[in-house]
């Protein structure tokens, strides 16, 4: 019995068999992943289904400066700019080239 060892209830433990090791998050770098999930689709579901992956991707998900980051990126276009004033102008005259006698 060289890997295993007698218990009193008659049942064998075996020795040197450690736990599987917990499995590695799916991304581990914060900067790379928050570019990728900045990119989903601005749909109601895409963060919330995100979140689930692990808990670093929920903790990204729901931290404030990136919900931000993701509002600014997924905005409309005319909403980037601040609004401007609109103001009447004219545009400058044409020039005009008359030809006459001299």
């Amino acid at each position: 019995m060289s890997g295993d060892e007698d218990l009193p209830s008659g049942r064998r433990r075996r020795r040197g068999r450690s736990p599987a090791p917990a499995p590695a998050p799916p991304l581990d770098n914060d900067d790379l992943l928050s570019d990728i999930l900045l990119r989903l689709p601005p749909l109601p579901s895409s963060l919330p289904r995100a979140s689930l992956v692990c808990k670093c991707w929920r903790r990204l998900v729901f931290a404030p400066a990136f919900v931000r980051s993701f509002r600014a990126r997924h905005r409309a276009p005319a909403q980037r700019s601040p609004p401007r004033l609109l103001y009447p102008w004219r545009k400058p005259p044409l020039l005009h080239l008359h030809t006459g006698t001299a």
